[in-house]
């Protein structure tokens, strides 16, 4: 599977999770947009991206590595997204899906979720499994 199908795959499968909390989705026509889709929440637009992952890191970390940025690969770019182009990152490891917000976002090229706690319990600057998974206390932190 290709870059572009795995993408596509993350975006169905978050679809899908978003309506199970009656969140609508608006999606554009052409693939030349900044977003991947326009989420409708309590009558309210959201620019969302959506990044997928299929790569399992090591064991030893408990971790998936998501990369946040854009390449263009006419251009030989890469940029990073800033909160006046985008809402809300959403995150697929194809098992799960993670919101962020733009503090979570802004301006970083890579996300990276621990999925198991550290074997010595280390917290500071470690984006956990739990703070991050959708759900209904989630959905109330982004979509406001």
């Amino acid at each position: 599977m290709n870059a572009k199908a795995k993408g596509e795959k993350g975006e169905r499968i978050v679809i899908g999770e978003l309506a199970k909390f009656d969140i609508d989705v608006a999606i554009p026509l052409t693939d030349n947009f900044p977003l991947d889709f326009i989420a409708i929440h309590k009558n309210k637009l959201y620019k969302i991206q959506v990044k997928s992952s299929s790569i399992s890191s090591s064991t030893s970390s408990g971790s998936i590595m998501f990369d946040l940025s854009s390449n263009n690969w006419y251009n030989k770019t890469n940029k990073k997204y800033t909160k006046k182009e985008c809402d809300i990152f959403i995150l697929c490891d194809y098992e799960n899906i993670y919101l962020l917000g733009p503090k979570d976002f802004s301006e970083r090229r890579t996300f990276s979720i621990r999925k198991e706690i550290s074997k010595n319990n280390q917290s500071k600057n470690i984006n956990h499994h739990d703070d991050y998974i959708i759900s209904n206390k989630r959905i109330k932190e982004i979509f406001k």
